[in-house]
């Protein structure tokens, strides 16, 4: 009667490791979805920072080629 079970005790542990597995990758795989929407919102942040740096040096080359604004050049 043992050795009839065995199989039965194979395939319970086979589908415990495959659950196991199954669960660790859902971890996984939720860890890697919170940091890609963190590293995503400090990349677009950055991006529109650096947007606005650029706005910022049009106005201030605009400025300058109309005699708005002077540079003060120490050298």
């Amino acid at each position: 009667m043992a050795l009839a079970n065995l199989p039965l005790q194979e395939n319970r542990l086979a589908q415990t490791a495959t659950v196991d597995q199954q669960r660790e990758l859902m971890q996984y795989v939720r860890g890697l979805n919170g940091w890609m929407e963190h590293e995503f919102g400090e990349r677009h942040d950055d991006l529109r920072r650096l947007r606005a740096a650029f706005k910022q040096i049009g106005r201030d080359v605009r400025d300058l080629q109309n005699g708005r604004l002077s540079v003060d050049l120490k050298i």
